[in-house]
């Protein structure tokens, strides 16, 4: 069996953002790679955080190139084998979607063989923001996402008690119960590092 190991260096672009490319470094996370590149400010200094997490509402795209030969082509059978993609996220190889994932907590292998070729080949990994929104209905908040987010959490001032203000969900909506006060202003966050490879 032929191992090759993708780790190292690739480049991180943030779609419609001002960041354009940076140097990025697999296993490690966007705000690692952001932070190195100098390009935003520590998150974890006095209330930086804050600006961190508003990143997070964007997409983000790893990509790096690497050379198969025809040894490996020859193989009955090429594994691309990911390890901890944080969460919600495409790998396309040569441009072509050769996989999905949809949890962090596993492996994911997905055969790779067909769309590779002998030289050099192209990896991208998307990830997706599960675009959270909320809104106020009588009683309840509803919140709904595109696709699967981790650690939602709700925030809508100190004297606002809700049956539920930190959960996962999938795709969809949820109803959570505000118990005491009125809620004004709803934020949410998902409280999670995504985009980490």
């Amino acid at each position: 069996m032929k191992k090759q190991s993708l780790n190292g260096a690739w480049t991180l672009e943030i779609p419609g953002s001002a960041f354009g490319s940076v140097p990025a470094r697999v296993p490690g996370s966007v705000y690692l790679d952001l932070l190195t590149a100098g390009m935003i400010p520590d998150p974890f200094y006095r209330d930086n955080e804050l600006q961190a997490l508003q990143l997070m509402e964007n997409e983000f795209h790893y990509r790096r190139s690497f050379t198969a030969d025809a040894e490996l082509l020859k193989s009955d059978r090429v594994l691309l084998r990911c390890e901890g993609l944080d969460t919600l996220a495409e790998i396309y190889l040569n441009d072509r979607l050769v996989g999905r994932a949809d949890n962090m907590h596993r492996i994911w292998e997905f055969d790779a063989k067909d769309a590779l070729h002998e030289g050099e080949n192209r990896i991208e990994v998307r990830f997706a923001d599960p675009k959270l929104c909320a809104r106020r209905e009588g009683d309840e908040i509803v919140v709904s996402a595109e696709a699967y987010a981790r650690s939602v959490e709700i925030r809508c001032g100190a004297d606002v008690v809700l049956e539920d203000n930190y959960f996962d969900m999938n795709a969809g909506e949820r109803r959570v119960r505000v118990l005491r006060g009125a809620p004004e202003e709803i934020t949410l966050r998902s409280v999670y590092d995504i985009g980490r490879v």
